[in-house]
């Protein structure tokens, strides 16, 4: 079942029932984002992927990136530029050991909505470090960057994910 077909009231009480730390507001929101995002962009797949989406050669503009290539939403890629070259100016940039995913079509961990992995428009970085639910490793003055440079990051969730960063906030 989809959490297309389930009321956010449904949500929760399975994220309850299996133990997930998550408020009803948070599902509230993360429903709400996924209905944003499928207004402006539509559902993920082979034709969004190929009207929204392009393969980033990131260590061209960023040679200290763990990473040569990323498939990355259009969109995502300009935001995320702008940070890593505020991060580069500050020095913080060194804070990004590994890349651990940004296109990855899958339910985002422990929920059942679409994960914004699956539209290319979050990027998982020092994963080993950051554990969903787990503490946030990452600096302030690094997390603060990325906000000012309008990203979301899960380390301001209830239920923590630090290595989260997105184009939107659910």
């Amino acid at each position: 079942m989809s959490w297309k077909n389930l009321s956010a009231f449904q949500l929760f009480a399975e994220y309850v029932e299996v133990g997930t730390n998550i408020s009803f507001a948070e599902i509230v929101k993360h429903l709400s984002v996924r209905e944003t995002i499928i207004q402006e962009y539509g559902q993920p797949g082979l034709a969004y992927q190929q009207k929204f989406c392009e393969i980033w050669e990131i260590k061209k503009e960023f040679p200290w990136f763990p990473k040569d290539k990323v498939f990355i939403n259009k969109d995502f890629r300009k935001k995320i530029t702008i940070a890593f070259k505020a991060l580069e100016e500050k020095g913080l940039h060194k804070e990004i050991k590994t890349f651990d995913g940004c296109y990855v079509d899958r339910l985002s961990r422990g929920l059942k909505v679409t994960s914004l992995h699956s539209w290319a428009m979050a990027m998982d970085l020092n994963a080993a470090t950051n554990p969903l639910g787990g503490p946030v490793k990452f600096s302030d003055a690094f997390l603060q960057t990325m906000k000012d440079c309008g990203l979301y990051c899960g380390a301001f969730w209830k239920r923590k994910d630090g290595m989260h960063f997105a184009l939107f906030n659910g």
